[in-house]
């Protein structure tokens, strides 16, 4: 028996492949009403050829690079993979004993979450087999079921929308031995759902938690010290304060969100500072600095990084403990009327500290005046 190698890292696009030798598998998965997993039989003249075209190309895998891989090619999951891709005659047997593992790892995933009040969702799973350019290709598509009305007679049914009906997906690809190659997951959720890539697949991540959420952190800021701190300071302590403000008040990272949020709709205080250049190059960090592009975020790491120090004086140093909301109406420049030059802290709080009358002595003097 052939002997699997590590997968590589990378995942190729599955976008405008030309697709061929295309077989599958829909397996309904009910954990409540059936204690059995039975392969549904396609009817003909059934239009689910072009539907499992349309999973395949899904844009969920667009901002997906969430790196995984199996410490053992010869467990049963990747096992049971390969054999797939490599034998047809292999694809009816793995393909019912897929449906059953998940079927499980469904009914245990929802005793942990019976408490919660929340629900695995309902759906089947579509195991599909196609090659590209050659190369075999396995993709595993959790599909939920939604309610319609029936055109007929207006009674109501639940079916497979043609739209949004994705809840998880994982893609492999195969090399020539047909050994994994490469391996994507991707969730409708913003949290990739452990049971379907640890219990279901058998993954292991290749890349922690907290290693993504200090090398994102890091990364980002790194771009906004080197493209803005030296000429364009106040541009990137409001930036800094974004990137902060994200971290602290999302537990999960999402790269696409995260642009939006720190430079969506910023108006630069400098007029030579390019947002837009700044965003796209923001972009390409997951690439560049090899970290995933969703992952939770490990919120401890920050406590140390969310602090703030901006030199006034040589005796006056200004610390910011966390990120501000709207930091520009809370701090900015201010230049009195004898041109004297300064920075305007609102801080109620801090007013009285330095001579401020409360409000309403303030009121009182002005009126013995």
């Amino acid at each position: 028996m052939h002997m699997c190698t590590k997968m590589d890292k990378g995942v190729r696009s599955i976008f405008a492949m030309k697709i061929s030798d295309l077989k599958y598998a829909v397996h309904p998965i009910d954990i409540k009403s059936s204690d059995k997993v039975q392969r549904q039989e396609i009817p003909e003249g059934a239009d689910l050829d072009q539907f499992v075209r349309q999973l395949i190309a899904s844009p969920l895998f667009e901002d997906e690079n969430r790196k995984f891989h199996w410490p053992s090619p010869i467990a049963l999951v990747p096992k049971l993979l390969s054999d797939m891709s490599r034998d047809n005659d292999e694809f009816d047997d793995a393909t019912q004993v897929l449906a059953e593992r998940l079927h499980e790892k469904e009914r245990q995933a929802q005793d942990r979450v019976a408490r919660l009040k929340t629900e695995v969702q309902k759906g089947s799973l579509i195991q599909i087999s196609f090659r590209r350019d050659g190369q075999p290709h396995i993709l595993l598509v959790k599909v939920h079921l939604a309610p319609f009305l029936r055109e007929a007679d207006y009674k109501k049914q639940n079916g497979y929308p043609l739209e949004n009906t994705v809840l998880k997906m994982s893609l492999i690809e195969f090399d020539a031995k047909h050994c994994p190659r490469s391996m994507s997951v991707a969730d409708s959720n913003a949290r990739l759902a452990e049971y379907w890539w640890k219990e279901f697949l058998e993954l292991t991540e290749l890349t922690t938690d907290e290693f993504n959420t200090k090398t994102a952190f890091n990364s980002v800021e790194a771009l906004l010290v080197r493209k803005l701190r030296k000429d364009y300071r106040a541009d990137y302590y409001q930036l800094r304060n974004n990137l902060i403000g994200y971290f602290r008040t999302n537990r999960h990272y999402n790269h696409t969100k995260m642009l939006g949020y720190v430079f969506g709709d910023y108006v630069p205080i400098a007029n030579q500072v390019n947002v837009e250049e700044l965003r796209a190059a923001a972009n390409e960090l997951p690439k560049k600095d090899k970290f995933d592009s969703k992952f939770n975020i490990e919120s401890q790491f920050l406590d140390k990084r969310k602090r703030t120090i901006i030199p006034l004086t040589e005796q006056i140093d200004l610390e910011l403990k966390d990120a501000i909301e709207n930091m520009r109406d809370t701090i900015h420049s201010a230049t009195m009327r004898d041109g004297t030059q300064g920075v305007f802290i609102r801080s109620p709080q801090g007013y009285h500290y330095f001579g401020g009358q409360p409000r309403s002595a303030a009121i009182n003097v002005q009126q013995r005046k």
